[in-house]
């Protein structure tokens, strides 16, 4: 008998995070859906840092991130 694993799926208005925005600093962040191997969705904070031209991607929950938004610490661009 195998077991069955639920993988996670982010909700359309999570998803509806995803995008370009500024921060309170004038830097770029870009969000976007990530799967990892097993297929659960997640989001993930990319941005460049100063002259490397290499993004560091971080994962963020979708409150956290809205709670960024609401505090006005990022603006959607």
């Amino acid at each position: 008998m195998s077991k069955q694993v639920e993988t996670k799926k982010l909700s359309q208005n999570d998803k509806l995070l995803t995008g370009i925005y500024k921060t309170v600093l004038d830097n770029s962040i870009t969000v976007i859906v990530s799967k990892d191997k097993l297929g659960n969705e997640f989001l993930e904070v990319a941005n460049c840092v100063k002259d490397f031209q290499t993004p560091l991607f971080e994962k963020v929950s979708p409150e956290k991130l809205k709670e960024q938004i609401n505090s006005r610490l990022i603006k959607k661009v």
